[in-house]
Protein backbone atom coordinates (compact mmCIF):
# COMPACT_ATOMS: atom_id res chain seq x y z
CA UNK A 1 0.00 0.00 0.00
CA UNK A 2 1.32 3.44 -0.99
CA UNK A 3 1.02 6.29 1.49
CA UNK A 4 -0.20 9.35 -0.43
CA UNK A 5 -0.08 11.63 2.59
CA UNK A 6 2.06 14.69 2.08
CA UNK A 7 4.82 15.16 4.65
CA UNK A 8 4.09 17.73 7.31
CA UNK A 9 6.15 20.85 6.68
CA UNK A 10 8.52 21.86 9.46
CA UNK A 11 7.28 24.56 11.82
CA UNK A 12 8.09 28.13 10.87
CA UNK A 13 8.44 29.53 14.40
CA UNK A 14 8.79 27.70 17.72
CA UNK A 15 8.98 29.50 21.06
CA UNK A 16 11.59 28.43 23.59
CA UNK A 17 11.52 29.17 27.32
CA UNK A 18 13.47 28.26 30.45
CA UNK A 19 11.25 28.34 33.54
CA UNK A 20 11.25 27.66 37.24
CA UNK A 21 8.44 28.60 39.62
CA UNK A 22 6.86 31.06 37.20
CA UNK A 23 3.17 30.39 37.90
CA UNK A 24 2.44 34.10 38.47
CA UNK A 25 3.84 35.15 35.08
CA UNK A 26 3.72 32.20 32.72
CA UNK A 27 0.05 32.26 31.71
CA UNK A 28 0.23 35.80 30.30
CA UNK A 29 3.55 35.13 28.58
CA UNK A 30 2.20 32.03 26.83
CA UNK A 31 -1.06 33.78 25.97
CA UNK A 32 0.92 36.56 24.28
CA UNK A 33 2.80 34.20 21.94
CA UNK A 34 0.07 31.68 21.15
CA UNK A 35 -1.16 33.24 17.90
CA UNK A 36 2.31 33.65 16.42
CA UNK A 37 4.17 30.41 17.14
CA UNK A 38 3.60 26.88 15.88
CA UNK A 39 4.79 25.23 19.07
CA UNK A 40 6.13 26.06 22.52
CA UNK A 41 9.15 24.21 23.93
CA UNK A 42 9.85 24.67 27.63
CA UNK A 43 12.63 23.40 29.87
CA UNK A 44 11.58 23.46 33.52
CA UNK A 45 14.49 23.51 35.94
CA UNK A 46 12.71 22.34 39.08
CA UNK A 47 9.42 24.15 39.62
CA UNK A 48 7.49 23.28 42.76
CA UNK A 49 4.49 25.48 41.92
CA UNK A 50 1.92 25.21 39.06
CA UNK A 51 4.37 26.26 36.33
CA UNK A 52 4.41 22.93 34.50
CA UNK A 53 0.63 22.56 34.75
CA UNK A 54 0.13 26.04 33.25
CA UNK A 55 2.56 25.29 30.43
CA UNK A 56 0.76 22.06 29.60
CA UNK A 57 -2.59 23.88 29.61
CA UNK A 58 -1.20 26.04 26.80
CA UNK A 59 -0.13 22.97 24.82
CA UNK A 60 3.57 23.41 25.49
CA UNK A 61 6.00 20.53 25.32
CA UNK A 62 7.75 20.51 28.71
CA UNK A 63 11.09 18.86 29.45
CA UNK A 64 12.71 18.63 32.86
CA UNK A 65 16.34 19.54 33.52
CA UNK A 66 18.30 19.95 36.71
CA UNK A 67 19.47 23.54 37.14
CA UNK A 68 23.26 23.73 36.69
CA UNK A 69 23.58 27.46 37.38
CA UNK A 70 24.29 27.99 33.68
CA UNK A 71 21.79 29.90 31.54
CA UNK A 72 23.67 29.13 28.31
CA UNK A 73 23.48 25.40 28.97
CA UNK A 74 19.76 25.63 29.83
CA UNK A 75 19.05 27.73 26.72
CA UNK A 76 20.86 25.16 24.58
CA UNK A 77 18.73 22.42 26.15
CA UNK A 78 15.47 24.11 25.16
CA UNK A 79 16.69 25.22 21.73
CA UNK A 80 17.73 21.63 20.95
CA UNK A 81 14.02 20.75 21.06
CA UNK A 82 13.37 23.34 18.34
CA UNK A 83 15.82 22.07 15.71
CA UNK A 84 13.03 21.24 13.27
CA UNK A 85 11.84 24.88 13.13
CA UNK A 86 13.09 27.49 10.70
CA UNK A 87 13.04 30.16 13.44
CA UNK A 88 13.13 30.01 17.24
CA UNK A 89 11.65 32.77 19.40
CA UNK A 90 13.51 33.14 22.68
CA UNK A 91 11.15 34.44 25.35
CA UNK A 92 11.14 34.56 29.16
CA UNK A 93 8.17 34.14 31.50
CA UNK A 94 8.29 37.80 32.53
CA UNK A 95 8.01 38.95 28.92
CA UNK A 96 4.96 39.70 26.81
CA UNK A 97 4.95 39.61 23.03
CA UNK A 98 3.20 42.45 21.23
CA UNK A 99 2.25 41.46 17.71
CA UNK A 100 -0.78 43.25 16.24
CA UNK A 101 -0.88 41.02 13.16
CA UNK A 102 0.63 37.54 13.60
CA UNK A 103 -0.29 36.52 10.03
CA UNK A 104 1.67 39.41 8.53
CA UNK A 105 4.63 38.68 10.79
CA UNK A 106 4.56 35.02 9.79
CA UNK A 107 4.43 35.95 6.08
CA UNK A 108 7.44 38.18 6.65
CA UNK A 109 9.35 35.35 8.32
CA UNK A 110 8.43 33.01 5.46
CA UNK A 111 9.79 35.52 2.93
CA UNK A 112 13.21 35.96 4.56
CA UNK A 113 16.16 34.38 2.76
CA UNK A 114 18.01 31.38 4.10
CA UNK A 115 21.28 32.09 5.83
CA UNK A 116 20.13 34.53 8.49
CA UNK A 117 21.57 34.04 11.95
CA UNK A 118 18.73 35.84 13.65
CA UNK A 119 16.32 38.72 13.73
CA UNK A 120 16.47 41.59 16.16
CA UNK A 121 13.26 42.50 17.95
CA UNK A 122 12.71 45.55 20.08
CA UNK A 123 12.66 44.67 23.78
CA UNK A 124 11.06 47.26 26.05
CA UNK A 125 11.73 47.25 29.77
CA UNK A 126 8.62 48.57 31.55
CA UNK A 127 8.25 49.50 35.21
CA UNK A 128 4.85 50.51 36.60
CA UNK A 129 3.67 51.21 33.04
CA UNK A 130 6.64 53.52 32.37
CA UNK A 131 9.14 52.78 29.62
CA UNK A 132 12.56 52.34 31.24
CA UNK A 133 14.47 51.35 28.10
CA UNK A 134 14.00 50.00 24.60
CA UNK A 135 16.72 48.19 22.71
CA UNK A 136 17.11 45.72 19.89
CA UNK A 137 17.93 42.17 20.89
CA UNK A 138 18.31 39.03 18.82
CA UNK A 139 15.22 37.15 20.00
CA UNK A 140 14.38 35.20 16.84
CA UNK A 141 17.26 32.90 15.93
CA UNK A 142 18.10 30.27 13.32
CA UNK A 143 20.92 27.86 12.72
CA UNK A 144 22.14 30.58 10.39
CA UNK A 145 24.26 30.39 7.35
CA UNK A 146 27.21 31.97 5.69
CA UNK A 147 25.86 35.52 5.48
CA UNK A 148 25.58 36.18 9.21
CA UNK A 149 23.03 38.85 8.35
CA UNK A 150 20.84 40.12 11.21
CA UNK A 151 17.91 42.25 10.07
CA UNK A 152 16.25 44.51 12.60
CA UNK A 153 12.55 45.24 12.31
CA UNK A 154 9.73 46.20 14.63
CA UNK A 155 6.00 46.75 14.69
CA UNK A 156 3.93 49.41 16.37
CA UNK A 157 2.21 48.60 19.62
CA UNK A 158 1.25 49.80 23.06
CA UNK A 159 2.14 47.70 26.11
CA UNK A 160 -0.42 46.95 28.77
CA UNK A 161 0.14 48.64 32.10
CA UNK A 162 1.85 46.04 34.27
CA UNK A 163 4.01 46.59 37.33
CA UNK A 164 7.22 45.33 35.76
CA UNK A 165 7.83 43.37 32.60
CA UNK A 166 9.60 43.26 29.27
CA UNK A 167 7.72 43.67 26.02
CA UNK A 168 8.98 42.14 22.82
CA UNK A 169 8.03 43.63 19.46
CA UNK A 170 8.60 41.06 16.71
CA UNK A 171 9.34 41.88 13.08
CA UNK A 172 6.69 43.47 10.93
CA UNK A 173 7.46 45.24 7.68
CA UNK A 174 7.05 49.00 8.04
CA UNK A 175 4.90 49.22 4.91
CA UNK A 176 2.14 47.23 6.65
CA UNK A 177 1.77 49.64 9.53
CA UNK A 178 -0.78 51.78 7.70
Amino acid sequence: MVDDAKPTPPPLLVASMIVRDEEDLLDEALESIGDLVDRIEIVDTGSVDRTVEIALEHGAHVSQAIWRDDFAWARNQVVSGCRDARFVLIVDADERLICPDPEVTRRLLESLPAGLYGINCEVRDMDEGRLVSAQPARRIVTDGGPSGEVPSMSCSSSPRDTPSSNWIRPPLPSNTLG
